[in-house]
């Protein structure tokens, strides 16, 4: 990849045709707020490839009213403003006060929690469609960045050139989805749930037939979940009312897991991926501790709760290297329970679609109790069913974890002003660990083996992610930007590795007087108490 400024790009872009790109006016509609009928006013004149409904369209940076503040904000006050209650982001050098519109955030409050105060420009791109820029973002608008301020945090020339990398990902139209693709992907879900049935009703309650049944369940679910995964990125039709219906089905109805509750999850997990605080991901006490700072007591921002290391948890984080696969097998039921949770119990983090997420949480009740009450005869058999269903699905959950617990974890929020690590860019590739395999293994793998490329633009359609990995090692090099990548047997041992290691330290640390265990060690090397 050619080392282009993001300007140079665009105009480069301009110039040649290109496939899923449609030119865009320069008149925009109103903003919600502004006078009716009254245009708004482009004060820059820079243009930016964006996408909307898929489709690459031209746009500007920074989409502005006709009156609209221009006071200036330094990096220092903005960072004071980085609550639930005071949430101020940074987006193309405009400040913008989004306090009201926190808890209406349909990715979930603490996506914009975990990015108030800071320079959210390249996760906020990562997001959201132009219509966000064009129609939301002007009406919260109080100022912009300080001159000085904008020279002393200008991006470095990694920086510049992921982003001259999204734009030529635009340019070539490779957010735009091939539906095809989903035909083909769908016909492998249909294929498995039809191979199911014909199991049970040609072996009857013959052992081969329970087990048939009971393995292409499974992999039903795994592949199920692929899907799913895209509809909740928006990488499928790229409409947002459209993918939460197709959510609705392929997760709830026909998988049993809430939309609604794995985008609240899942979006927080992207902003702030392997944060002990913030990540809901690497949280998952008294079972695992992916880090020796897990260790002790913490706060979750997720879950509004402290997480401790008492004797249950380290008496199980002691063993997890040899616990891991067989809680892999049960991860499924957790999920049942945390989607209930966020949708009965967690009333305040629903979200949008609440009843028909219920309703489609009770169709996948009916059709799963109603076909092992009919189809077995047994309680055993019915119970081994379930087990081994569940077993055969959880090898998703192997393929969700050994994509991060491996790699680099950090305390505290990220996309601090002034250290390049920490930015949008850097911390997806620091975070994340790609599954080197062959294209014939793309089916098993589902989009999950390029986790770096997708953490990095989640709303590219994962046909398109073993093209950008080819590009995106090139900007790496270039850089001399560490890429991770590793068979799906290594990854997996670097995984054990990593848990074995952390619960080698659990068995070393002592109760302290707060009534959980820590490690002396790490308090005595961090001057702790």
């Amino acid at each position: 990849l050619k080392s282009l400024s993001l300007r140079s790009t665009v105009l480069t872009a301009r110039m040649a045709p290109r496939q899923g790109t449609r030119r865009r006016s320069h008149t925009a509609d109103d903003a919600p707020g502004s006078a009716a009928g009254k245009p708004v006013a482009f004060t820059d004149p820079a243009e930016i490839l964006r996408e909307e409904g898929g489709v690459t369209v031209e746009a500007p940076v920074v989409y502005s009213r006709k009156s609209q503040s221009e006071k200036e904000f330094d990096a220092e006050e903005i960072e004071k403003h980085n609550t639930r209650e005071d949430c101020w982001l940074v987006v193309d050098g405009v400040v913008y006060d989004t306090t009201e519109f926190v808890d209406a955030h349909p990715g979930g409050w603490t996506t914009m929690m975990n990015c108030a105060g800071r320079d959210a420009t390249d996760a906020f791109a990562q997001f959201h469609p132009n219509h966000v820029y064009k129609t939301m973002l002007p009406r919260y608008r109080i100022g912009v960045l300080s001159k000085g301020d904008r020279e002393k945090y200008a991006p470095d020339a990694f920086v510049r050139d992921m982003r001259a990398l999204r734009q030529r990902l635009l340019s070539e139209g490779k957010f735009k989805t091939d539906s095809f693709f989903y035909v083909e992907d769908d016909l492998v879900v249909v294929r498995s749930a039809r191979a199911r049935t014909r199991a049970r009703l040609n072996g009857g309650a013959q052992t081969w037939a329970v087990v048939g049944s009971a393995v292409v369940t499974g992999l039903f679910w795994q592949q199920l979940a692929f899907v799913g995964h895209d509809v909740g990125h928006n990488s499928v039709s790229h409409v947002h009312k459209l993918d939460a219906y197709w959510g609705a089905f392929f997760g709830n109805a026909a998988g049993g897991i809430a939309l609604g509750w794995w985008k609240d999850n899942h979006n927080t997990h992207h902003v702030v991926c392997n944060s002990i605080e913030h990540d809901p991901d690497i949280q998952h006490m008294p079972f695992f501790a992916v880090d020796e700072r897990i260790l002790g007591k913490y706060w979750s921002t997720y879950y509004e709760k402290y997480f401790t290391t008492d004797f249950v948890a380290r008496t199980t984080v002691s063993y997890q290297h040899l616990l891991f696969y067989p809680v892999m097998a049960l991860a499924r039921i957790n999920l049942y329970v945390k989607s209930y949770e966020h949708l009965v119990v967690n009333t305040h983090k629903y979200g949008p679609h609440r009843r028909m997420q219920l309703a489609s949480l009770a169709v996948f009740a009916l059709w799963v109790g109603g076909f092992l009450a009919t189809a077995f005869s047994d309680a055993k058999t019915r119970l081994g069913w379930f087990l081994l269903s569940h077993a055969v699905a959880g090898v998703l959950h192997v393929q969700i974890c050994i994509s991060h617990f491996p790699m680099y974890v950090f305390r505290g929020r990220a996309y601090a002003w002034g250290e390049p690590e920490a930015s949008w860019y850097r911390l997806q590739l620091k975070t994340s660990l790609d599954v080197d395999c062959h294209p014939w293994l793309d089916w098993f793998h589902g989009g999950l083996q390029f986790q770096v490329e997708h953490h990095l633009f989640p709303r590219v359609p994962r046909h398109n992610l073993r093209y950008l990995r080819t590009l995106l090692k090139e900007v790496c090099a270039k850089h001399e930007v560490e890429y991770h990548e590793a068979t799906f047997v290594e990854c997996n041992k670097m995984l054990l590795s990593c848990m074995k290691d952390v619960g080698m330290k659990a068995r070393q640390t002592t109760k302290g007087d707060g009534g959980f265990y820590s490690s002396q060690i790490y308090d005595g090397m961090h001057l702790i108490g």
